[in-house]
């Protein structure tokens, strides 16, 4: 490229190039082109910018960021390299920067979505298809944050337009970067920057992707400097330009390839961590963070986002990531041998596909230290002498994120002040957090009895199925798409396990099979049958199932299906199925049970034992908790039989109807006053008027900033400072000075192009050239008249965005 191209501009006023400029322009003219299609710069910077960008692509692909599903992102090394191309297609045809990008931003509006559509669109369709399944996807998302006031949406068309602009936008800022403003080295920092930020929130070895990156970064920057040390040597016609391009690239090549090795080596073998302790909790605070966009963009497991964490919502994934590092320690009464589930968050309504949520109508209740918790909730005991108290105390260790409360089964009090996150009409529980960090806290809560005083088989199947209204309407939701041929079959496979277990009991019946048509469909029945079902070896634990091709089924039909999956899907199938057959059920989160320690009543808590699983509502016993993971992963928490009970309400003892109700849609409520629960909405509010007040405070904020803008500067104006304030304003669109001009020459250059800013142009450059030639000091008249026409300056310069420059005079490699 000529040192024209990189002075900013052609000649567009009076004067003629110099004449080491022509005489350079016509050695490199009389020399025959060996490639005539070749750009000046050569195929291996286009190479180059091409290498240096794609890592970025692969990196974010290799992160799964898209509920851990990889091939949803195949496209992004597509887009990037569109981006590149098109960067660079700017720069070669003449056109400044703002008319690169802005056409450049106009063809990833049309091409992205095309791509994103793609990944959409199962199979065929045409572009215009995918076009519309991209903009259709977006347009459910807004919607379901905005008019449906939702709290997640099952969309991901929004998620991977934004990683397919992403990528566009980088590389398109590269390209042009490099061959419109010959500066590598800005695109070598913005696109690092991009690049690492990827990095440092993936859990994935990325350091090939680095070093890919490394070389081509350098070997740019090499590569550039050569070509512009060729085209000096070449204006001023000493030595041979080609001879000191070889050695320039000979000497940086061998430079790079030493540092890059010699980097890679210390990677391997260095054995300190200096800076470690400065990153201490940064894994916690990017989990928060991950809790927090769930809801608007469910990433994947592959991210440090997705870590073990408990919110508002819970988005079923591709794979399960923990660790064996100590989460909590938690004393519990030494010798108790009872294992305790720990929960965290219990959840009422599902979102298809994958996503399980707090109710968008639930209200944060601020609760003192050491107040009932359930005594004002939908979820206060009916029989709190079938229980016990259990009083225990958790620590928090390695910084464990987040101010959940854990605790079993119905907690009572706390000695932290906390709020208590409810949902429904009832206000049930949903999640207890303290107000403040905690680093422990001591709890009580009441958990059941095991044994004729306290909760038996018997018992609960003999309890009441007439299901309090605020219940069924609650937890008997299913949304439209969860089931499928799969997931009814095993339905149908579940009940016939409950009627098969019905006949063994009943054989001192004179009709077993008619006593069990009759019974054999009670809620307890169910639930132990649908839980003996998903234990058995019918399915396969496993933490990683991103290879089964689950994109288009529910978490519910894809576990049927596949028959592979891990604690979400077990505790996921188990509730909707129990929930389709009339049960009220809840998905519960939280930590497995840990062996206490027999001298202190210790139970040590690893990042590996958060786990999900289920709780059934039983009239007059409240929520019991059933756990369906098997594969020996868990231990089944039976009941005893118990001494045999007489059926609270016989006559109901039969298939429940379907619930109608979609979890979708929740019923409507008005939050009452001062809730400040996470996801706090008022049913059926309308968001036009925000919209509107919105729209107009963006038109006040924009005219204040162009009258701001109009009216500065507001300090003295020294000549030298207007002067470099107008030439910068003007190169930013192509039309920046040569190197051979005088202020007067390119003042009437630009005045030529804009006439109405002529004297204002001549006024810059008088005080210039007097100043800065003459020295001279101008007087307050001069200053205040420069004052007046820098502030005009700065309004009608930018006329020139709309004024395309004339093609470069262009200097062939030699």
């Amino acid at each position: 490229m000529s040192a024209l191209a990189r002075g900013g501009g052609p000649d567009r006023g009076s004067g003629t190039p110099s004449a080491t400029w022509t005489a350079a322009t016509q050695v490199a003219e009389s020399e025959p082109r060996r490639f005539p299609l070749a750009p000046d710069e050569g195929w291996l910077t286009i190479l180059l910018v091409l290498l240096l960008v794609l890592p970025v692509a692969w990196s974010i692909d290799d992160a799964r960021w898209v509920l851990g599903q990889r091939e949803w992102t195949r496209f992004l090394p597509w887009a990037i390299v569109g981006g590149a191309v098109w960067g660079m297609i700017g720069a070669k045809v003449g056109w400044g920067r703002w008319t690169t990008h802005l056409l450049g931003a106009v063809m990833a509006a049309l091409l992205v979505p095309i791509m994103v559509g793609s990944v959409l669109v199962a199979t065929g369709g045409s572009p215009g298809a995918w076009f519309h399944a991209t903009s259709d996807a977006a347009v459910e998302a807004v919607l379901d944050f905005t008019v449906r006031n939702r709290t997640v949406t099952a969309q991901t068309g929004h998620h991977l337009l934004i990683l397919g602009l992403i990528c566009w936008g980088t590389a398109q800022f590269a390209g042009f970067a490099v061959l419109g403003h010959r500066r590598p080295l800005g695109a070598v920092f913005v696109t690092g920057l991009v690049l690492l930020t990827n990095m440092s929130i993936t859990r994935n070895d990325q350091m090939f992707f680095l070093v890919v990156f490394s070389l081509a970064a350098l070997l740019l920057l090499v590569r550039v400097h050569a070509d512009d040390e060729r085209v000096s040597w070449l204006q001023r016609r000493i030595g041979n330009p080609s001879t000191v391009t070889s050695l320039y690239l000979r000497g940086g090549t061998a430079f790079v390839t030493i540092a890059v090795a010699g980097a890679l080596f210390l990677t391997t073998t260095a054995a300190s961590a200096p800076l470690s302790g400065a990153f201490s909790g940064l894994n916690d605070k990017l989990v928060d963070i991950g809790s927090q966009i769930q809801r608007f963009f469910p990433v994947g497991a592959g991210t440090r986002f997705s870590g073990v964490t408990f919110g508002p919502s819970a988005s079923i994934q591709g794979r399960w990531e923990t660790t064996l590092e100590p989460a909590l320690t938690i004393q519990v009464p030494v010798g108790d041998p009872a294992p305790y589930y720990w929960k965290a968050v219990a959840y009422d309504t599902f979102v298809y596909p994958n996503t399980w949520t707090l109710s968008h109508q639930n209200v944060g209740l601020p609760m003192a230290a050491g107040a009932p918790i359930l005594d004002t909730t939908g979820d206060q005991l009916e029989s709190p002498d079938l229980r016990k108290e259990l009083t225990f105390t958790v620590t928090k260790l390695n910084e464990f994120s987040g101010r959940t409360v854990f605790a079993p089964d119905a907690v009572a009090s706390v000695d932290k002040a906390t709020n208590l996150t409810v949902v429904g009409s009832a206000d049930f529980f949903g999640e207890l957090e303290t107000r403040d960090s905690y680093k422990t806290y001591t709890a009580t809560s009441l958990v059941p009895r095991v044994g004729n005083d306290g909760f038996t088989e018997n018992k609960l199947r003999a309890a009441s199925v007439d299901y309090p209204a605020d219940i069924s309407a609650m937890y008997l939701g299913v949304p439209d798409g969860t089931f499928g041929s799969f997931s009814a079959k095993l339905e149908a496979d579940i009940k016939s396990v409950a009627f098969t277990a019905c006949l063994g009991r009943s054989q001192k019946e004179s009709d077993p099979a008619g006593f069990c048509a009759a019974n054999a469909y009670d809620p307890y029945d169910l639930a132990d049958a649908a839980r003996s079902v998903l234990r058995s070896s019918q399915f396969q634990y496993k933490t990683d199932v991103t290879a089964l091709k689950c994109s288009d089924l529910s978490t519910v039909e894809c576990f049927a299906e596949f028959r592979q999956g891990y604690c979400q899907y077990y505790a996921t199938t188990m509730a909707m199925i129990l929930r389709d057959l009339g049960v009220p059920t809840r998905f519960v989160e939280g930590w497995l049970p840990a062996t206490p320690d027999p001298q202190t009543g210790i139970e040590t808590i690893l990042l590996s034992n958060s786990h999900a699983w289920v709780e059934v509502y039983f009239p007059g016993y409240g929520w019991v908790t059933f756990d369906p993971t098997g594969n020996g992963q868990t231990q089944p928490q039976a009941l005893i039989p118990g001494d045999p009970v007489a059926s609270a309400s016989p006559a109901t003892k039969s298939p429940r109807p379907k619930s109608s109700l979609n979890a979708l849609e929740p019923p409507d409520r008005t939050i009452r006053p001062g809730a400040g629960g996470i996801g706090s909405t008022t049913g059926g509010s309308s968001n036009g008027p925000f919209i509107i007040v919105a729209l107009l405070l963006i038109f006040v904020i924009g005219l204040l900033a162009v009258v701001a803008y109009q009216r500065g500067p507001r300090g003295p104006t020294q000549p030298e400072t207007a002067w470099s304030a107008m030439v910068r304003l003007a190169g930013r669109f192509g039309w920046a000075p040569r190197p051979t001009q005088t202020p007067y020459e390119y003042a009437g250059a630009l005045g030529d192009i804009l006439p109405i800013a002529r004297s204002d142009l001549l006024v810059v450059a008088a005080a210039k050239v007097e100043v800065a030639y003459g020295r001279k000091t101008l007087d307050a008249d001069r200053l205040s008249t420069l004052r007046v026409a820098q502030r005009k300056l700065r309004i009608t310069l930018l006329r020139l965005l709309f004024r395309r420059p004339k093609r470069r005079t262009r200097i062939r490699r030699i």
